[in-house]
């Protein structure tokens, strides 16, 4: 094998990097150790060659794989090169699958070298020439994964199961004839700034079982549905945009969904539960969201309330362009108020006018509420009494009007006017 020059700035312990045809690799002795047509041996070869706590640098380049990478039990990173621009599959270090089968896929058998990292790299599955997912990884205590782009996957782009810690940072994750994400029995990860979508028929962008964790200031768009999790997962200021059925499923109790744009529920099949949001677990608090169905859709609710379970939180969210109903409340426990779009509470003012000698007075108001299973108070700005209850003056079976009968003490004088005051608030 020859000897290269590696530069100071090759910060790694193998280099690899396309020169002509083949890829080269190099440690950092400046020894070849790896030369090929076949990219994926060198590769391959380089990260065999690293020591745990080892990192391969794979120069920007296209990287043609007739085989699948992978990582066993070593705890190392993997990184390539990236220069933000757009788009994102023709910049940096662009690893291209030519064969069927994973592209990556890392796994591990020892919990002591259980971790890795991968950094600014395109993976390319080619879907429509060959089958296979893009990043599967399997028994990984701890790792991370920041600025890495998996595309066009016949299978899921990101699939993770029986793992731990991770955190994913500023990825992209895109079209896929599966769920574009898919973990099994993942615990205690976070993602910041996940871009996800384009996911196949029927399925999700990013479904995840018995997976809890924590979303942050990302995005989801196209698909059946945007996210599904039956694990314990808090969703804070995200963006979900253009799904068949529904934004977000929460099957997993004590999961918080606060401050996300959900937007464009598309309905075209009908489904009569299509929503923004449907929680289906216990103790899900649902918290200034703005949902949007778009006024050309057809999404039947904004948040829909499902099966046996109870005790959601559903406060200060902006509901519209729903065809049925804002919330559909099915939990006798759950604590719905302060939601645009779903009024559960209301006031006003209603007048009178005195003649000089009337003293008993009627007047109809419509409370606007989206229940009549109300409590109304009453207040008057002079002396009397008063009985406040519920009509239904269309006749349709719900009594919208809170009607107020009055008697005051003594009568209002000639064109005085009178001041009640009421509220009212569903309380069933």
């Amino acid at each position: 094998m020859g000897r290269f020059p590696v530069p100071p700035y090759y910060t790694a312990d193998v280099v690899v990097k396309r020169v002509g045809e083949e890829a080269v690799a190099i440690n950092s002795k400046g020894e070849q150790i790896a030369e090929s047509t076949d990219h994926a041996n060198v590769i391959q070869a380089a990260i065999d060659n690293l020591p745990n706590g080892g990192k391969v640098l794979i120069k920007s380049g296209k990287y043609v794989l007739k085989s699948g990478l992978s990582i066993t039990d070593k705890n190392i990173v993997l990184e390539g090169e990236r220069f933000g621009k757009y788009p994102f599959e023709e910049y940096g270090t662009i690893l291209i699958k030519a064969f069927d089968g994973d592209l990556l896929t890392i796994n591990y058998t020892d919990s002591d070298n259980a971790g890795f990292a991968l950094r600014s790299l395109v993976l390319h599955g080619n879907k429509g020439s060959h089958t296979g997912r893009g990043l599967v990884i399997s028994n990984a205590k701890y790792f991370t994964i920041e600025d890495v782009t998996v595309i066009r996957c016949d299978g899921e782009c990101l699939y993770i199961e029986d793992s731990g810690v991770h955190r994913i940072v500023n990825s992209r994750f895109v079209e896929s004839n599966n769920h574009v994400i898919h973990y099994v029995n993942t615990g205690d990860w976070g993602w910041m700034g996940i871009d996800a979508g384009s996911a196949g028929t029927d399925k999700y962008v990013a479904y995840l079982e018995n997976s809890p964790g924590l979303v942050i200031n990302s995005k989801f768009y196209v698909g059946y549905g945007g996210i599904f999790s039956t694990g314990t997962i808090n969703i804070v200021n995200s963006w979900f945009n253009d799904f068949e059925w529904v934004g977000i499923v929460v099957a997993g109790a004590n999961s918080i969904i606060i401050g996300n744009i959900i937007q464009n529920i598309i309905n075209s099949a009908g489904a009569g539960d299509a929503a923004g949001i449907r929680i289906q677990a216990n103790y899900v608090k649902a918290i200034g969201n703005d949902i949007r169905g778009g006024t050309s859709y057809n999404m039947r609710y904004g948040i829909y309330e499902y099966g046996g379970n109870d005790y959601s939180i559903i406060i200060g969210n902006t509901i519209r362009d729903y065809k049925i109903k804002a919330i559909y409340k099915a939990f006798a426990n759950s604590i719905i108020i302060s939601n645009q779009g779903y009024k559960t509470e209301n006031h006003g003012t209603a007048t009178v006018t005195g003649d000089g000698s009337t003293t008993s007075f009627t007047v109809d108001v419509e409370h606007g509420l989206v229940s009549d299973k109300i409590a109304a108070k009453v207040a008057l700005d002079r002396a009397g009494s008063y009985k406040a209850y519920l009509v239904d003056t269309d006749n349709d079976g719900f009594k919208e009007t809170l009607r107020i009968e009055v008697t005051y003490d003594t009568a209002p004088a000639d064109g005085e006017t009178c001041y009640i005051y009421w509220s009212a608030e569903v309380v069933g």
